[in-house]
């Protein structure tokens, strides 16, 4: 809606290629945030730089901005949530499962 001219401005979008192609960016940020690792209960991950973290395997949500990782090397394996869908943790797993065969 911001791209067709609908609406002025839109928040919280983080800076990447693609946007910078049809946006313009605030030079002051309207927000600074931490992002944080979650995994499970037991399991030790430890690093001390993000370029650490290359060994793990990581999913994300398509349509969010994973840059600050793929900068370090990271991949990022993109899922989409499609609303009302209750299975989703059972996709993730899926997913993993068919990464793990093509690996």
């Amino acid at each position: 809606m911001t791209k067709n001219g609908d609406l002025d401005v839109t928040p919280g979008w983080s800076r990447n290629k693609e946007r910078e192609e049809d946006f313009l960016f605030s030079e002051q940020p309207v927000l600074i945030e931490s992002a944080h690792l979650f995994y499970k209960t037991g399991r030790t991950i430890t690093w001390n730089e993000i370029a650490d973290l290359k060994k793990y395997r990581f999913v994300g949500l398509l349509g969010y901005n994973y840059q600050y990782l793929e900068n370090e090397g990271i991949k990022i394996y993109l899922i989409i949530i499609i609303p009302k869908l209750y299975l989703v943790a059972y996709l993730v797993v899926e997913v993993f499962s068919v990464l793990q065969m093509l690996a």
